[in-house]
């Protein structure tokens, strides 16, 4: 919705297009002088001889609106709105403005053909669709993400498994190693050759 704010007298109020209903809503600041009277909107369109009251028009909290309707943009052109201060029946303050209604590029009354309802339809359901198909799309997305991340975590889990394993064979070889040492030193003895520097394995007497 288009919202203008009048404040004084000025540029030509825009009340929208031909035919165009609750499309714009104009407010009017009321002085504080204006008070003691019954604030009232008086419209006169274009080529009409009589103005009349907006059924859109409203005082609430010291502000004047008036949300525009199809009947006071029925006549294109230049017209007039008034408010007024009204005491007694009779006007005491008022300040007027030119008002304008453009012309619309389409018939805003008239209904929208079959042939162009289909169409409408048919693109409203393809975008249903589109949009259908993208919330399964990213659903299946995260459906894989959550799959792969699980997958991970197994591979992961296995991976641990296998350090671990690797870790207790390494420990057990360690050990077997630690052992044949021992059964090395306890029945030989291990020298060096002083001309040849090869080490050199005796048997020791085991009785």
């Amino acid at each position: 919705m288009r919202y203008q704010r009048i404040t004084a007298r000025g540029e030509p109020i825009n009340l929208g297009y031909k035919n165009e209903d609750d499309a714009t809503e104009i407010a009017f600041d009321i002085p504080d002088d204006w008070q003691d009277g019954i604030v009232t909107l008086y419209v006169l369109r274009m080529g009409d001889s009589d103005s009349y009251v907006p059924s859109g028009f409203r005082v609430e909290d010291g502000v004047a609106y008036w949300l525009v309707s199809s009947v006071d943009t029925a006549v294109e052109g230049r017209g007039l709105a008034t408010y007024c201060s009204v005491v007694d029946g009779k006007v005491m303050k008022s300040r007027s403005f030119t008002t304008i209604v453009k012309a619309s590029s389409v018939d805003l009354n008239r209904d929208v053909p079959e042939p162009q309802k289909s169409v409408l339809e048919a693109s409203l359901d393809m975008a249903s669709t589109f949009a259908a198909r993208a919330e399964q799309s990213a659903n299946k997305a995260q459906e894989t993400a959550d799959t792969m991340a699980q997958d991970a975590e197994s591979v992961l889990a296995d991976a641990q498994g296998y350090v671990q394993d690797a870790e207790s064979f390494a420990g057990q070889a360690e050990q077997s190693a630690e052992r044949a040492a021992s059964t090395v030193y306890e029945w030989f003895t291990l020298s060096v050759n002083e001309q040849t520097g090869q080490l050199v394995v005796t048997e020791r007497n085991r009785s």
